[in-house]
């Protein structure tokens, strides 16, 4: 049985097929990667805020936090959250 030759639309078509998955393999990757230390962040920010709300926080809602303790990371704590919260 012969075999067929490869078309080229196929071999670009499953290049960028696994460039797409490793784009996404990273991405979520870095995804977690925020979300778990902005988590941490957020429960050394309730230590040095003295708050056991945003500890409990941390723990419980954790996939909430992550993003926000990461946004306090880079950009500063809210005036907002530290109303509410500190």
């Amino acid at each position: 049985m012969k075999r067929k030759n490869q078309n080229k639309a196929n071999v670009f078509s499953n290049l960028f097929a696994g460039l797409a998955a490793s784009v996404g393999v990273f991405g979520t990757w870095a995804i977690i990667a925020i979300i778990f230390l902005g988590d941490l962040y957020f429960f050394y920010l309730g230590f040095k805020f003295d708050s056991p709300w945003m500890i409990a926080m941390s723990f419980l809602i954790w996939p909430l936090v992550g993003p926000l303790g990461a946004w306090c990371f880079v950009f500063g704590v809210p005036l907002w959250m530290m109303n509410m919260l500190g």
